[in-house]
């Protein structure tokens, strides 16, 4: 089956993400944005750990994909009008 989805994110933010059972079986965790590359069969690349870099925006702007950016701070005109943004505080993937 295909990766529809891969989530960048640390190991507390994946233990959160998969204690909701939400989750499809085709979904990828990585560590490193570097990662998301290894997964061209992708759909979707959620970085929950995104920092608002030049060279992170142009990885996720190559990747041809959907992408979802965790950002509190910079809005979409900062970082890349394509892209979504969520406001993924702390705390905010326990939550029901």
């Amino acid at each position: 089956m295909p990766i529809k989805t891969v989530i960048c994110c640390n190991e507390e933010s994946k233990r959160e993400l998969l204690s909701h059972s939400i989750l499809e079986s085709n979904t990828k965790f990585v560590q490193m944005i570097e990662e998301v590359s290894e997964h061209s069969n992708s759909r979707v690349i959620i970085d929950l750990s995104f920092e608002c870099e030049p060279a992170r925006i142009d990885l996720l702007r190559r990747s041809g994909k959907t992408v979802v950016v965790n950002s509190v701070v910079d809005t979409l005109k900062e970082i890349d009008p394509s892209f979504f943004r969520i406001n993924g505080w702390p705390g905010f993937l326990a939550s029901p």
